[in-house]
């Protein structure tokens, strides 16, 4: 069920013009290097997660049931 915070809606919305569809966030994680594995998310090894990434990595979780594991 739904259940991202209307700060977070508002956030993708500022981001990718739209509160709640999930292919802002998403293009946005795979350029930034993220993989997706059957909506299970796993971050880029080496480097520091920005801020952005996890707002759009906490709306997929929260808005639309996606997984994160971590770093591969």
């Amino acid at each position: 069920m739904p259940s991202a915070s209307d700060h977070l809606r508002e956030k993708m919305l500022s981001y990718f013009g739209d509160p709640i569809d999930d292919a802002g966030p998403a293009k946005f994680l795979r350029s930034c290097g993220w993989t997706e594995d059957r909506d299970v998310w796993s971050a880029p090894l080496h480097r520091e997660t920005t801020s952005k990434e996890w707002d759009c990595m906490q709306f997929l979780v929260d808005e639309w049931d996606h997984g994160f594991r971590g770093r591969p």
